[in-house]
């Protein structure tokens, strides 16, 4: 099936995130070199999965969903207007979520992007292109993977969108192996689903993700530090 491709490389890309973040002691290259790594990686081996699940579906002639006709700047605005009140929706939950997990003891953490971000021993260049990951390559990559490749494929023989959606949701709130940004994730990669299924057309919920992740990145540099 040609979605596997890219099940296994998400689940090679989230196990090699991991392993950088968890690696202690004294490693073979600095804490930098594993960022630099996992983030290159990630998105060198994401983009070949889609490109070659897209070069099987062209050279067969398999179809599993058609695009639509929506013009580029259609499909980018009903992005920016789903992307609105879906960032609203999945930060007002993660605030629940925080409240609640304050009020009962448990400690959360933030993606580990945050902290590397704030990480001030880490170069600029580094940090730079941190924040260009997180607002345009991961939006794109990851939206074509999930939603362009196995939403389509899951929605092939399915009746109706929403358990496709679902399960596609599923997969990609654990692929970023975050227990506090589980449902807020599942939320959101739910609601892109839709959209995408709404409008037929990659633009709307690549442009939902980057509106999401700006915002969130916006949200966390006015933030007082702890």
């Amino acid at each position: 099936m040609v979605a596997f491709p890219v099940l296994a490389v998400t689940f090679l890309q989230a196990f090699g995130t991991a392993t950088a973040i968890a690696s202690a002691g004294t490693p073979p290259i600095s804490d930098q070199g594993r960022i630099w790594l996992a983030l290159l990686s990630s998105a060198f081996t994401l983009a070949l999965a889609v490109l070659i699940s897209r070069l099987f579906l062209r050279s067969t002639g398999e179809t599993s969903a058609k695009e639509s006709s929506v013009p580029f700047p259609k499909g980018i605005g009903s992005g920016l207007l789903f992307g609105a009140g879906t960032t609203l929706l999945v930060l007002g939950l993660a605030w629940a979520l925080q409240k609640r997990c304050d009020a009962w003891g448990y400690e959360t953490a933030r993606q580990e992007v945050f902290g590397w971000l704030g990480d001030t021993s880490l170069s600029l260049s580094l940090r730079v292109f941190l924040a260009v990951n997180a607002v345009l390559i991961a939006p794109v990559l990851e939206e074509c993977a999930y939603r362009g490749v196995l939403f389509r494929e899951a929605s092939r023989n399915a009746k109706g969108w929403v358990s496709p959606a679902l399960v596609t949701a599923v997969y990609f709130s654990l692929m970023h192996l975050n227990a506090f940004a589980f449902l807020p994730l599942l939320v959101f990669g739910f609601c892109t689903a839709a959209a995408y299924c709404k409008t037929r057309t990659l633009a709307t919920p690549i442009t939902m993700h980057i509106f999401f992740n700006t915002a969130s990145l916006g949200i966390w540099l006015c933030s007082p530090s702890p």
